[in-house]
């Protein structure tokens, strides 16, 4: 059984020890990635037993687990060892619209004292070029690990935060494995500052490993957010008569940018649900999710796309990371940074803010999400100067 450090004995649980690894894996001519995360925690209260008796991953469309193991270790040195079948599954509330889910497996007959051991792996088909990696939890953690098992063509960049120790790098067969360790981790909660514990930030580049559509590795931000305006938000139009028909009668012969612009706003606010889509459904013209009104996130920022293109508005991307998350490294562009896409649409005499509705609220033009205030969000420049541009967020005012 492992010690309780007297500086713990309070606290209703403590993970003594967490490992995520996450294995690259080339298949002929694609990449897909196997997720092992091992989990050992010990309860100390009634409390600890109702909040962390289970194992909780995040769940994506294509994932396959491919092991589930759990056993118990009792305060009398007896091993309990656990089947799949003995392990019940349980899935929560959607995170993000057509994204992700919580999966839960609760691990039965746990009482005060016992240290319980967790392990599942899990294969996904797709990738992730690159993320943003935190080493606390919502309780203590005596020893956190995170390890990337990439082939040696594999290019893996990284940048660490606050402390974090160079990671070790054991030169395998086939492979190379790269692992960051940060031990006596406090419990953090979602309000605290997150960027000011160790952390680090990780690219992967697979231009050497294969050939795949699109971009993994960004030099630099300018690129990045061009590339996804031109990619990941750019609108498709099925039938133009459909759309041209769906246009007139939000606009209603309205021809002025200015008050266009509330239009849309107003409009897609109003009339579009936010909820997940088939992937049948995702490919399909926005003229559909106008007459269907609803779309998941990324749909919602094709549509502002069209409409604005349509009305004649010069509009782009802007992005931001939450204040709890911290400043965006502009060293490192990737994804995992962004927490909000935001759209600035340009005129000759200011700039207005225009921010997406989510599941839960929808904003007015110029507001944005509480997160983001007193923070510094990002748009580019012309084509020709290719610059990012930076717009510093002042406080929230707070009214009474």
């Amino acid at each position: 059984m492992t010690p309780v450090p007297d500086s713990l004995s309070h606290e209703d649980a403590i993970i003594i020890s967490y490992l995520e690894k996450r294995k690259i894996n080339k298949e002929k001519s694609y990449i897909n990635t196997t997720i092992t995360i091992r989990k050992k925690i010990k309860i100390l209260t009634k409390q600890g037993i109702l909040e962390h008796s289970f194992f909780r991953i995040k769940q994506s469309e294509d994932m396959i687990i491919e092991i589930l193991d759990a056993r118990t270790i009792k305060s009398n040195g007896v091993i309990l060892d656990f089947q799949s079948s003995e392990i019940k599954s349980m899935e929560s509330k959607s995170q993000l619209a057509g994204k992700t889910k919580d999966l839960f497996f609760a691990i039965p007959g746990i009482e005060v004292g016992d240290e319980v051991e967790m392990i599942c792996a899990y294969r996904v088909k797709n990738f992730r070029a690159n993320d943003h990696i935190y080493f606390h939890q919502t309780i203590p953690v005596l020893k956190s690990t995170f390890s990337i098992d990439a082939p040696k063509k594999l290019l893996v960049k990284s940048n660490i935060y606050n402390g974090l120790a160079i990671p070790t790098i054991q030169n395998l067969l086939h492979s190379n494995l790269i692992s960051w360790t940060s031990n006596n981790n406090s419990a953090v909660t979602t309000d605290d500052h997150l960027f000011t514990y160790p952390h680090l930030i990780y690219q992967l580049d697979y231009r050497n490993l294969i050939r795949i559509g699109g971009h993994t590795a960004f030099d630099n931000w300018y690129h990045l957010i061009t590339h996804l305006e031109k990619s990941a938000f750019r609108p498709k139009i099925r039938n133009q008569k459909k759309f041209n028909a769906q246009w007139n009668e939000i606009a209603k012969g309205e021809v002025d940018e200015v008050k266009l612009l509330k239009i849309i706003h107003d409009y897609l606010n109003q009339h579009i649900a936010i909820t997940s889509l088939s992937p049948n459904e995702k490919s399909e013209g926005i003229e559909y999710f106008l007459q269907t009104k609803k779309a998941d996130q990324t749909t919602l920022l094709k549509m502002y796309f069209a409409l604005f293109e349509k009305a004649k508005i010069n509009v782009k991307i802007a992005i931001g990371q939450t204040r709890n998350i911290g400043p965006i490294d502009l060293r490192i562009p990737t994804t995992a940074q962004i927490t909000n896409f935001i759209l600035v649409a340009k005129n000759e005499a200011n700039i207005t803010i225009v921010v997406p509705k989510d599941e839960d609220r929808h904003y007015n033009l110029h507001e944005l999400p509480d997160g983001l205030y007193d923070t510094d969000i990002y748009t580019t420049s012309s084509k020709k100067r290719k610059k990012l541009l930076k717009i510093g967020i002042p406080k929230k005012q707070l009214r009474f």
